[in-house]
């Protein structure tokens, strides 16, 4: 497995949503470490965002590993929760 990066994103605007989701599909990857925005409250907003989506994402990708075929895709599929599990802490 690659190393994941450490993800920033200066401006919490509209697109900023979708860069997040972009981000979330990848744990394994990269990990948003900070938001941030000129205009506090679009800050916060994006990070109740990331925690609740990463959230969400964990849970159904825990329910995905319990249906899984092969002990590969469980595998996979539980750590990909457990890495998307990490924002809430």
């Amino acid at each position: 497995m690659s190393k994941r990066i450490g993800i920033g994103i200066i401006g919490c605007g509209m697109i900023s949503k979708s860069h997040v989701r972009g981000y979330l599909e990848l744990p394994e990857r990269a990990r948003i470490l900070a938001v941030c925005d000129v205009v506090e409250e679009n800050a916060k907003e994006r990070a109740a965002m990331v925690i609740s989506e990463a959230e969400e994402r964990s849970h159904k990708l825990a329910e995905e590993a319990k249906k899984a075929e092969t002990a590969e895709e469980k595998g996979r599929l539980e750590e990909r929760s457990k890495l998307l599990a990490e924002y809430a802490k």
